[in-house]
């Protein structure tokens, strides 16, 4: 799996937005606040092997794994791949 950065830093943010039932625009922080979007790039880019994160973004809990599974705070919010 090679995750695109722009778009899956994209997707974290539009599921961030969804849990709040707001639009991205109307976030009133950024990600790169919380986590280095490095970070996700870095392992979005392993081929091999199985990961997940999970860190604190405003007052949210956002776990992601290898398959480009999103949950907010326990809730699923994207598929992934």
């Amino acid at each position: 799996m090679k995750l695109d950065s722009v778009e899956f830093t994209t997707k974290v943010i539009e599921c961030l937005a969804d849990a709040d039932d707001l639009e991205p625009t109307e976030l009133n922080y950024n990600l790169q606040d919380y986590i280095d979007p490095d970070v996700l790039i870095k392992l979005g880019k392993m081929e091999k092997g199985t990961w997940k994160i999970t860190f604190q973004v405003s007052d949210h809990q956002v776990t992601i794994n290898q398959d480009e599974v999103i949950y907010i705070d326990g809730i699923k919010y994207s598929e992934g791949a």
